[in-house]
């Protein structure tokens, strides 16, 4: 039922407002040219294709909240109208929407379809796809009453999730999405549909030791457990317990560990918990949660593309706070059930904050570009106005936005939807006063000073390019760089993640292009890739296999660095690996006997953010590739004690703290006959500058940026050998990211600056001088005079070339 409830003075202010902006709006409206509803969309080369309109179609616009109370939307069908007719004026051609369970289904069976019913017509009249998100682990009031069994269930009692293992869950949210499928299978507004967002084992932000465990039920979700163990070790009990290292007599004895186990010293405490197996069976929970959800909606409407939504960046460092939200098992599950899906949509916010890595968006997508096999849409990102965790990002808003969505195209994205299309005050009276400020226009529908007209200008400037017209069959370069992530550690995701991101950026600002892979080295074929290097980013845990894969890959004349940990001292189960020691030192030159963590953080959190990271002092060696470095302070998550050069090895750096003079090896490197290796002893990702610095005035904005790029460079470029097919130079080049992709006729060029000081940079490349190009300033307009020669970028700012090559008669001219 529609309220009926007399606005208060505040609200009828607003709408005062609201419909004073509606009249000229809808007068604008009547004068433009008329729109046609288009049919559905289907995936070619890796993107969309509008199958009315036979052409390429790149999704842009906005996530948009309409009837969700919880997160105060709780828009009016007027408002409604208002809203997307003006995003199509800011030249949006598409929404990431929902339709919530309960608003859609406020009774078991009883369906209200006029609010959706409006908003798809609506898109329809004005030609705007709809991606809508119909998947909800938060079922509606009824479902709580009438099925209380099948709610997940913690260690402090009833929980608001579904329970995912529970079949009357998993029919209710299956009956929910198939009925709303059904209804809107032959709108041509609709451009997908979401099966789910961001499911969960584990608050998020949940820290105590003990986790509530969400999901855990001893009469679904642990028999679902045991009967998973069953089936992943054949029905053999003693296979388990080889494994784990227990004694247990039936599948029937095995309990479900309630805590991670934190003490990583204690190896067969970890080993018999069976917490790897225990991420296995909630990884395969979610999956197969979703894969219901997407074989109704395939039945139901089998012509219409799905997908699922989750985190793409990061959300938590502390690794036992993984939420086992996997996007590969999830994608293996569906197809499994026959309904595979289309895409991946992603939920990836860059941070405006000064020397971090994940400025850049190209991270969360490349977890996902290069693991899967379907293509990513991004359907939130956005920069808010009344930023709280990252000190001066607020007044970066404008600038940070459209570098952000551009470079998001330009790493592979499909389509980009930046949220939120309008601020939501009330958040600022909750914890999380953020979320208020991410919109384009203000809460009275007012556009946002800068911030509104930029977008605007953005999302035309994608329309006239056509932009499709170059990023429809684009590749990306062939890898320098592979990075290896298997399942095997999945007991350290989380700071797995961090590491990784981190490298990442810090080697994607030094020019090379990095590949995520997650196969067995052992399958490694060195002939079919042309990356020079293979980085382990903490690789604690590896398959047993890997270890002489390791020295295979040297004698191939692939580089390896290892980052952080001592890389397959565990299997995935956390037995040790046999030969462990022989391989360290055959492989990275280092003597592993006496190796200790001296400090890890990565488990619990302290008082503030900062409290993790202890101090390190590092040294370089008078005549190493770091000679020119001055010794410094950094403050790392995790370092270790007792590593020793040994069997060739060469210490580079050695490491104290600042409360023992104990030294140890902070960095080696070994010469092979065809290739070399390193390998250094703390966390050359995530760390932050030491105290001194960072309570000064002014800070250390750029300490990681610099520190991390310094090393790099002594590691790939001086001591590896190994030169990006492109490379900037010039005054702040060293902030500057570039994205290149290879198009049909060309290469396309972004360059991205993540600081906030203007750049003067100069691309240099061999392939670009000797080829001899023409290079079209896309952003810009028409054809620069000066190449790509001394190009300014603005603090925040994005440049983007075509570059069309004179010739393409050599080969070995043209980046791969």
């Amino acid at each position: 039922m529609l309220s009926t409830q007399k606005p208060s003075s505040r609200e009828s202010k607003s709408r005062t407002h609201f419909f004073s902006l509606t009249i000229p709006l809808l007068l604008l409206t009547l004068c433009l040219p008329p729109t046609t509803a288009t049919a559905g969309l289907t995936i070619r080369q890796g993107y969309f294709w509008d199958t009315d309109r036979q052409e390429t179609f790149i999704p842009h616009g906005f996530a948009y909240q309409v009837w969700n109370p919880p997160v105060f939307a709780t828009q009016t069908l007027a408002e409604l109208d208002y809203d997307l007719e003006a995003m199509q004026q800011a030249h949006a051609n598409s929404l990431r929407v929902e339709l919530v369970w309960e608003s859609v289904e406020p009774r078991e069976g009883g369906y209200r379809w006029d609010q959706a019913d409006h908003l798809v017509k609506k898109a329809e009249q004005l030609g705007l796809k709809l991606f809508i998100l119909i998947g909800y682990q938060y079922p509606p009031s009824w479902f709580v009453a009438n099925y209380p069994q099948a709610m997940a269930r913690t260690i402090n009692g009833p929980s608001p999730l579904l329970n995912y293992s529970h079949p009357q869950a998993k029919e209710a949210f299956a009956r929910f999405i198939a009925a709303v499928c059904e209804r809107y299978k032959a709108s041509p507004a609709i451009g997908g549909w979401i099966l789910g967002n961001e499911f969960a084992f584990y608050d998020l932000w949940e820290n105590a030791a003990v986790k509530s465990q969400v999901g855990y039920d001893e009469q679904t979700s642990l028999p679902a457990y045991r009967a998973f163990l069953a089936q992943t070790y054949g029905g053999d009990i003693e296979r388990l317990n080889n494994a784990w290292g227990t004694t247990f007599r039936d599948f029937a004895e095995v309990p479900m560990a309630r805590a991670y186990p934190e003490d990583r010293g204690d190896h067969q405490a970890i080993r018999s918990s069976g917490y790897h197996d225990l991420i296995q069976w909630r990884k395969h929970t979610i999956a197969d949660f979703v894969a219901a959800g997407a074989k109704a909606a395939k039945a139901a409407a089998p012509e219409q593309l799905i997908s699922y939504s989750m985190v793409a960046g990061i959300f938590n460092g502390l690794d036992p706070n993984y939420t086992a939200e996997d996007p590969q098992t999830i994608s293996e599950r569906c197809r499994a059930a026959g309904a595979p899906l289309d895409f991946i949509s992603l939920n990836l916010y860059a941070w405006a904050l000064a020397g971090h890595e994940l400025r850049s968006l190209e991270f969360g997508i490349a977890k996902f570009r290069d693991l899967l096999d379907i293509p990513v849409l991004i359907t939130e990102t956005g920069h808010s106005s009344t930023e709280t965790l990252f000190p001066g990002a607020a007044a970066r808003q404008t600038e940070a936005i459209v570098s952000s969505t551009w470079e998001a195209m330009l790493s592979g994205a499909m389509g980009v939807h930046l949220f939120h299309w309008s601020d939501r005050n009330n958040f600022l009276a909750t914890p999380y006063p953020r979320e208020a400020g991410f919109g384009v226009v203000d809460q009275e529908r007012r556009p946002k000073p800068k911030v509104y007209e930029a977008v605007r200008t953005m999302f035309q400037q994608m329309e006239a390019l056509p932009l499709s017209r170059f990023l429809a069959g684009s590749q990306p370069l062939e890898p320098d760089i592979l990075v290896y992530w298997p399942h095997d550690i999945d007991l350290g995701w989380n700071r797995t993640n961090e590491e990784t991101a981190s490298l990442w950026g810090g080697l994607r600002r030094l020019g090379f292009r990095p590949k995520l892979i997650n196969h067995p080295l052992v399958d490694l074929d060195t002939t079919q890739s042309k990356a020079k290097s293979l980085l382990l980013p903490r690789n604690f845990q590896m398959q047993p296999d890997d270890l002489p894969a390791l020295a295979k890959l040297l004698d191939h004349g692939m580089h390896i660095h290892a980052n952080l940990d001592l890389p397959g001292q565990f299997d995935a189960n956390h037995r040790h690996n046999p030969g462990w020691g022989a391989a360290m030192a055959k492989v990275f030159g280092v003597d592993v006997s006496q190796a200790r963590p001296a400090w890890d953080s990565g488990i619990r959190p302290g008082p503030d953010w900062s409290s993790g990271y202890a101090p390190l002092l590092l040294n370089p060696a008078p005549d190493g590739i770091l000679a020119q470095t001055q010794p410094k302070t950094v403050r790392t998550w995790k370092y270790w004690h007792g590593v020793r050069p040994a069997s060739g090895g060469t210490a580079q750096v050695w490491s104290e703290t600042e409360s023992s003079l104990r030294l140890s090896a902070a960095l080696v490197t070994k010469e092979h006959p065809l290739a070399r290796t390193a390998l250094n002893t703390f966390g050359l990702g995530d760390f932050i500058a030491p105290s001194f610095l960072m309570n000064s005035p002014g800070g250390a904005p750029t300490f990681a940026w610099d520190t991390r790029t310094t090393w790099l460079t002594a590691i790939y470029k001086n001591f590896f050998g190994m030169q990006p097919r492109i490379e900037l130079t010039g005054p702040g080049a060293t902030y500057v990211l570039a994205d290149l992709r290879r198009t049909t006729n060309g290469w396309l060029l972004g360059l991205m600056n993540e600081h906030t000081e203007p750049a003067l940079v100069s691309v240099q490349a061999d392939w670009l001088l000797s080829s001899g190009v023409a290079v079209e300033d896309l952003l810009a307009g028409g054809w620069a005079g000066q190449g790509l020669n001394r190009l300014i970028l603005a603090g925040d700012g994005y440049r983007l070339f075509h570059i069309t090559p004179a010739s393409q008669s050599r080969e070995e001219e043209q980046p791969q």
